[in-house]
């Protein structure tokens, strides 16, 4: 039962970063597997992809970028909603970009919250990854392994000789003794990664062809652990900067320029997120920009973008479904624990038996925390305007805003605020 386990959250995840939706014909797969580049995401949760906001390239997918779906077939890669960006999307975004008309592909094989030695040949979920890489080697060469782990290894001071031994048999099952080996520093903002990340440093002496990606200067999203979707743009820029540095030098100026740009911008959009982006649905395409989050096992409840009705142009957040749900979507709130906030907004609802506008949060072990009613616009039949105070517990450490609904319907949610009221406390 255990294999079966592991196997379907595979599939999950592959159904999840494949795309659902799939209106378009399938994807042409090249012919020749030297010229369809492979590249291999393994590693925990900020490789899994947890990056928020994501950027609609991610969304609607980038022809030029496949990833293996459940059925190990290759197709449109697309970041569905509930999920967030890696740094594996980024560096197969701008390798395509970088390499006009060539066609890159990606293998996800990176779960969240697991050690290496979990992860490592013996158990269940190496198998898996194994099993999955060499189906996407049949049609493809792989060219690299990126590699971000080590939350649930901080303390572990072996760690590096450990992922020696990992690499090496890794690269003896796929027959891949050269491929580059790229791996991720964890997050600076953590302080207990400090001594992880200096003990990283030892990778390139102990294992061949592989290279530290420095995460100097990036953020988190909001929950201290888990990089922000424009760090992540940057962190993928730099992961391919060093394969490119690596493996292709006379692509490195090339690229440079995109480069420079990328950190110049994402670092600027970074430090305006304060609190959550986007308040006004101006941003976006299909969704709105940055709101991203899902509840329950991603649900058929979707977040869209709707410029037809609104409470202020361009545009507001729609959920609807024609069958009954209970269900969310929503944004991450940054820096908010232990504060009071003010929040404002407008909403309407049509047919839910129930629809919220909410704060919840979770604690250090992901165990819920804090959910408290901001709104409650179940009998707002047009745009109504509501206000809320409201305290964040201090242990609420991953918090977001959410627009809850259960039954069927449609409801609206349009210019949000989210005030600070007074400043942090001692204790944060």
């Amino acid at each position: 039962m255990k294999t079966i386990h592991v196997a379907a959250a595979f599939l999950l995840q592959a159904a999840l970063f494949a795309g659902f939706a799939r209106a378009e014909e399938k994807p042409v797969v090249p012919t020749d597997k030297t010229k369809f580049p492979i590249i291999l995401l393994m590693g925990q949760s900020n490789m899994e992809g947890a990056g928020y906001p994501v950027f609609p390239k991610y969304v609607s997918g980038i022809p030029e970028v496949l990833a293996l779906d459940q059925d190990l077939q290759w197709e449109r890669a697309r970041i569905p909603l509930g999920r967030g960006v890696s740094p594996g999307n980024v560096f197969a975004r701008y390798y395509a970009e970088l390499h006009p008309g060539v066609t890159v592909g990606y293998v996800q094989t990176a779960v969240g919250g697991k050690s290496l030695r979990e992860l490592s040949p013996g158990g269940e979920l190496y198998a898996e990854a194994l099993r999955r890489a060499k189906a996407a080697m049949e049609s493809g060469t792989l060219i690299a392994v990126l590699w971000h782990q080590g939350e649930s290894d901080a303390g572990n001071g072996n760690y590096p000789d450990q992922l020696k031994t990992f690499v090496e048999q890794l690269r003896k099952d796929l027959g891949a003794g050269k491929v580059p080996f790229l791996v991720g520093e964890l997050g600076p903002y953590d302080r207990g990664f400090s001594r992880f990340n200096t003990n990283l440093a030892k990778v390139p002496e102990l294992i061949p062809d592989s290279a530290v990606i420095s995460s100097e200067g990036l953020t988190h999203r909001g929950d201290e652990l888990h990089f922000s979707g424009y760090s992540d743009e940057i962190f993928g820029c730099r992961y391919l900067m060093k394969y490119l540095e690596m493996r292709e030098p006379d692509s490195v100026a090339r690229f440079q320029s995109t480069f420079d740009a990328v950190v110049a911008d994402m670092t600027k959009q970074d430090l305006e997120y304060v609190t959550f982006v986007n308040p006004s649905m101006t941003l976006g395409e299909t969704r709105p920009f940055g709101w991203d989050a899902k509840g329950y096992d991603y649900g058929p409840l979707p977040s869209i973008r709707d410029t037809d009705v609104f409470a202020s142009a361009p545009a507001s957040l729609r959920v609807e479904s024609a069958t009954p749900v209970n269900d969310f979507v929503g944004t991450w709130l940054k820096d908010v624990k232990g504060r009071t906030l003010r929040i404002t907004c407008k909403m309407k609802n049509e047919g839910f038996d129930q629809c919220i506008l909410r704060v919840a949060g979770t604690n250090a072990g992901f165990q819920p925390a804090f959910n408290q009613t901001v709104a409650d616009a179940t009998n707002a039949g047009d745009w109504t305007e509501f206000t809320a105070e409201i305290t964040v517990p201090l242990q609420a450490m991953r918090d977001r805003l959410e627009l809850y609904v259960s039954g069927k319907g449609k409801a609206w949610l349009d210019d949000v605020t989210v005030e600070k009221i007074d400043p942090p406390s001692a204790a944060e």
